[in-house]
């Protein structure tokens, strides 16, 4: 896919792309206890 550069930081690790590194953990750490999903 391509697109134009929205110019955000970027924290990436394996399937997880978030925001900074900070985001990244918290989501390692829901996806870890299971509340990674969140239902509406």
């Amino acid at each position: 896919m391509t697109g134009r550069p929205i110019q955000e930081p970027v924290a990436w690790h394996g399937p997880i792309v978030m925001n900074t590194q900070t985001e990244l953990q918290q989501a390692f750490r829901e996806l870890n206890n299971g509340t990674f999903i969140k239902h509406a």
